[in-house]
């Protein structure tokens, strides 16, 4: 299955990450800023409480 993020803000991240874990055929669409910094850096997730 294809799946398209509209947005690449933080739950929508978490949820592409998810699905692509999962063997899914993930796309996110960012704009500007983030879509450059996420160019240069990929997706990054931090977990809050481990760390």
């Amino acid at each position: 299955m294809k799946v398209l993020f509209s947005g690449a803000r933080p739950l929508g991240s978490v949820y592409a990450h998810l699905l692509y874990e999962q063997g899914g055929d993930v796309t996110v669409l960012a704009r500007e800023e983030r879509h450059h910094w996420l160019k240069e850096n990929g997706l990054v997730l931090i977990n809050e409480i481990t760390g």
